[in-house]
């Protein structure tokens, strides 16, 4: 199981990690975004989330995104399967589950062997309606924006 939480605000952050910190301490992930939308810090790591990136002042920080993460598809030790999942300047957090013969569907498309779930959404971003699953994500355009969907 995963949590995606996000503030402007760092204590808000801090305690909505507390909160859903028993959804998972496999991996987290913590990205700070400027006013543009642009990710200028982003931390990925194993373990438990690192409490002490909340006290780090960071300069034109606008927005707060962390991704606890417990995954439901195998604990992989790989920090490429650590959201988000990016491809240029765009980025994906998800949390849930694909059915299987979606993921399937999707590396055929794609003629990958990618199996993780996460980067087969956001390589399939612009096609999004056909999704099989029970999830939720947020999608970063870098200086474009955000939009949370499920």
């Amino acid at each position: 199981m995963c949590a995606i939480v996000g503030s402007c605000n760092k204590d808000t952050l801090k305690k909505l990690i507390e909160l859903n910190s028993k959804r998972g301490s496999f991996s987290y992930s913590f990205s700070v975004l400027d006013k543009d939308y642009n990710i200028t810090y982003n931390v990925k790591e194993f373990g438990e989330f690192d409490k002490s990136l909340l006290d780090i002042e960071y300069e034109n920080s606008l927005y707060y995104i962390a991704h606890i993460q417990a995954p439901t598809g195998g604990l992989l030790k790989d920090y490429n399967r650590i959201h988000p999942a990016s491809i240029d300047n765009v980025h994906i957090w998800h949390n849930g589950i694909l059915k299987n013969y979606y993921i399937k569907a999707l590396q055929d498309k794609f003629d990958t062997d990618i199996s993780w779930d996460t980067k087969l959404l956001l390589m399939n971003v612009n096609e999004l309606e056909d999704i099989d699953g029970t999830f939720s994500c947020l999608l970063l355009k870098e200086g474009n924006g955000m939009s949370l969907f499920r």
